[in-house]
């Protein structure tokens, strides 16, 4: 494209090579972003195989900037409706500091969002120091999960290093299971609503018997949490988990995390969470509070109903 177009969509989506019930060459181990280099093997042609190919599954690469001027104002990364196993669920890591803007939707669906050291190769090299961030008017963060998976059991991050994730964006969406790996701090700032919400599709899980349970969303994190937004929300009938809850230290004991609650730049609430806490958010307004008599006897009456108080 050029930078006059607008409107164009781009997909990453990871696949497994098979030949009928056979697999020919697996699925990529993760998505990886940087912000320049995307790793382009030298030699390569367009429509050619790749020298050097093998058959170990290693990331896929995508260059932030590839998406300058391009035209694309949606990315979409990950199976984003998730029933084939030949679109396997890999992770998504962005190595060293990336800036990852677009005008319209950032939409990413994975198990695991990581960052990693500049360089990295893998996922296993997780960045002692670095920001990251995602920009767009609508941005989804989810690690939604085919019903007839396994139930989601979401690997323990490792303790973080001076990192940053932050999402900006006008309206924010966490859904599905999924953690944040070598996330220091997690700052997701919406001008409008943060909502925690995974589509009915994948909000349950089947048996053998075929015999659906609900199945709870779950944010996981070894580091701090910032949310901030005009709303803060689950989507009815849901339950959604945060677990901030602490690297694990040498001698079995958690470090302490924080979560933190914005409202137009505002902080409205701030609490140190540790090992064994149970943060709860709970709301109340002033009027009642301050003549909660008066305001009962004044309902009563406009409803014709008795009041009663012990």
């Amino acid at each position: 494209g050029s930078a006059q177009d607008r409107g164009g969509t781009l997909a990453l989506l990871p696949l497994k090579l098979v030949d009928g019930s056979n697999q020919v060459l697996p699925g990529p181990s993760g998505v990886i972003f940087t912000q320049h280099d995307s790793r382009l093997p030298q030699g390569a042609q367009p429509g050619a195989p790749l020298p050097n190919a093998t058959a170990t599954p290693g990331p896929l690469y995508f260059a932030a900037d590839r998406l300058h001027a391009s035209g694309i104002d949606t990315l979409l990364v990950g199976d984003q409706s998730p029933t084939s196993t030949l679109r396997p669920q890999v992770p998504v890591g962005f190595a060293g500091d990336v800036d990852l803007s677009l005008a319209r939707a950032l939409v990413f669906n994975a198990p695991r969002y990581a960052l990693l050291a500049d360089g990295a190769t893998g996922f296993g090299d997780l960045a002692d120091s670095g920001q990251v961030t995602l920009s767009a008017a609508y941005v989804g963060l989810n690690g939604w999960q085919s019903p007839n998976s396994a139930a989601a059991v979401l690997a323990e991050p490792q303790a973080p290093g001076a990192t940053t994730l932050t999402v900006n964006a006008t309206q924010i969406d966490l859904g599905g299971q999924f953690a944040l790996d070598g996330v220091g701090e997690a700052r997701l700032s919406s001008s409008g609503a943060l909502r925690f919400h995974t589509p009915a599709d994948y909000a349950y899980l089947l048996d053998a018997n075929g015999i659906a349970t609900p199945r709870a969303g779950e944010l996981l994190t070894a580091g701090n949490l910032t949310f901030s937004a005009a709303q803060l929300y689950p989507a009815s009938g849901e339950t959604f988990l945060v677990r901030a809850l602490g690297a694990l230290g040498a001698d079995g004991t958690r470090a302490d995390t924080s979560i933190h609650i914005q409202a137009q730049g505002d902080t409205l609430l701030e609490h140190a969470v540790g090992a064994g806490d149970i943060w709860r958010m709970c709301q109340t307004k002033d009027i009642p509070i301050r003549d909660w008599v008066k305001l009962a006897v004044n309902r009563a009456r406009a409803s014709g109903s008795p009041a009663v108080f012990w």
